[in-house]
């Protein structure tokens, strides 16, 4: 008679342990597939102007740290320019949120500042508006900024020309100073056809209402995705700024109904869609002190406009 013989409870256990460990590998190679990151190379900020692509003269970047350095005297706004040779690929709005969230321009306690992003290559720009300046600074005035100060001198390569043009234009918003013209001041979301935006509309609450009865993650990506679709009509309706963040509370509503319903998946005990509890600070307050220049944990929430020339 064969006796059986059983694990010994050392051998469960590892077994049990190179079973997780195979389970996590392979979560992990799946969410790096299907996620991939892509972190634009944000360079350090140490001072107003910082032209990676060595377009400006010399004399023109004096000009305007000397311009930007008056006004962060008088308003304690910061405003800073970067410039690169390229996006690596990715959307501007992007790496500008990437950029100001490591730069932290304007102060903590009033998210006064102000990022103006040039990329030679792609031919793309972006004025990137602290939340706080919001008010004074809009979207549609930073549209406006775009195109008609930018873009002409840049279509020109009058690169000089074009960010000086920026820079006092954004200064003299904040000021009240600077008074654009009527002409050419709609965004291209804005100028879509109409039919299109309702196209698009209709395909976003198919998929939100989709969403509604899958469960997991599969659920979790048709929400993001109906959302997403949405975006564009949102931003048509209500603007770049109110758009993107009714998207974002129209995406957690709908995670919020699905949990009701019993439908959420979850991932992770109890913990929802997204668990942990951590946070992360806004910076410190430190301004800038002889040749060294420095952000002063300012915050932005997607405010200003592209273009691109």
């Amino acid at each position: 008679m064969t006796k059986t013989k059983f694990p010994t409870k050392s051998e469960t256990v590892g077994s049990y342990y190179n079973l997780s460990m195979k389970h996590l590998i392979i979560s992990l190679s799946f969410f790096l597939f299907v996620f991939p990151t892509f972190a634009f190379p944000v360079p350090e900020l140490n001072r107003q102007v910082t032209d990676l692509a060595q377009v400006l003269s010399q004399g023109t970047i004096e000009k305007l740290e000397s311009t930007i350095k008056a006004h962060e005297e008088a308003t304690s706004n910061q405003i800073a320019v970067l410039i690169v040779p390229s996006l690596e690929g990715e959307p501007i709005e992007d790496v500008s949120i990437q950029v100001t969230d490591k730069w932290k321009l304007g102060q903590a306690s009033k998210d006064n500042g102000v990022l103006v992003l040039i990329s030679i290559n792609d031919r793309k720009m972006r004025i990137e508006v602290g939340s706080g300046l919001e008010g004074a600074l809009t979207d549609l005035v930073s549209s406006r900024i775009v195109k008609q100060e930018m873009r002409p001198r840049f279509k020109q390569n009058d690169y000089d020309g074009g960010v000086t043009a920026a820079v006092n234009a954004i200064i003299g918003t904040i000021n009240g100073e600077y008074s654009p013209s009527d002409s050419d001041v709609e965004t291209n979301l804005k100028n879509n056809d109409p039919e299109e935006i309702v196209g698009g509309s209709i395909a976003g609450l198919v998929f939100l209402f989709i969403s509604m009865s899958v469960s997991g993650f599969v659920g979790l990506v048709l929400t993001g995705v109906g959302a997403f679709v949405l975006l564009p009509a949102l931003i048509w309706v209500f603007g770049e700024t109110f758009g993107t963040i009714l998207a974002f509370i129209l995406f957690f509503i709908v995670l919020f109904l699905k949990r009701k319903i019993g439908n959420s998946g979850g991932w992770g005990d109890g913990g929802g869609y997204f668990g942990g509890g951590s946070s992360w600070s806004s910076g410190g307050s430190d301004w800038s002190s002889g040749d060294s220049w420095s952000g002063g944990g300012g915050d932005f929430s997607g405010g200003g406009s592209s273009g691109d020339w």
